[in-house]
């Protein structure tokens, strides 16, 4: 039962990350990155939301089998819905300048690599 409860919890933050991420690009329409960066954002935070109802589904209100199965099937949905809830909170401080993260923001992520890189140079 804990689980979903803790999974749901953290699946709001990083709805909440998300929703501030989106108001914080609102009326940034000059950075080509932005929809790639909230393309990554979405796929993350649309991998978790399956994971973790299905994972509340199985919980069923306390009426299921403490059985091994079920603690398989909650477990492989816990660790999917765990990998993309981080994921989520660690993108989204990239539409605010990485305002308040713990690490420096890597250059190479804030715009995508150019068709035409590498042409014309010469080995």
């Amino acid at each position: 039962m804990a689980l979903p409860l803790t999974a749901s919890a953290y699946l709001g933050a990083a709805e909440a990350a998300v929703g501030i991420a989106r108001a914080q690009v609102a009326e940034r329409t000059d950075d080509p990155a932005i929809p790639i960066l909230l393309g990554e954002l979405t796929n993350e935070l649309t991998t978790a939301r399956p994971a973790v109802d299905s994972m509340v589904a199985i919980a069923n209100d306390g009426d299921f089998q403490p059985i091994a199965e079920t603690a398989d099937a909650v477990l492989v949905r816990k660790t999917t819905a765990a990998k993309a809830i981080v994921a989520t909170a660690g993108k989204a401080p990239e539409f605010a300048g990485f305002a308040g993260h713990p690490h420096p923001p890597n250059p190479s992520r804030r715009a995508p690599p150019s068709p035409l890189e590498g042409e014309g140079k010469k080995s």
